[in-house]
């Protein structure tokens, strides 16, 4: 049987874990976002400018 002690420690590094779990899931999305969002403003980069190099060199 384990010591009060240690089984309020066990359940503190439960508490720990799950929090850990969901900064991890949180950092995943949020790595999520910021790729999407950079590949979105690239792609308006270099539509913007081929426009500008078409309307250079015409």
């Amino acid at each position: 049987m384990m010591s009060n002690a240690k089984e309020r420690f066990k359940i503190l590094l439960e508490g720990i874990n799950g929090k850990l779990d969901l900064l991890i899931e949180a950092q995943k999305t949020l790595n999520t976002k910021m790729d999407n969002r950079f590949q979105e403003m690239e792609k308006k980069f270099n539509e913007k400018t081929a426009i500008m190099k078409k309307e250079l060199f015409l």
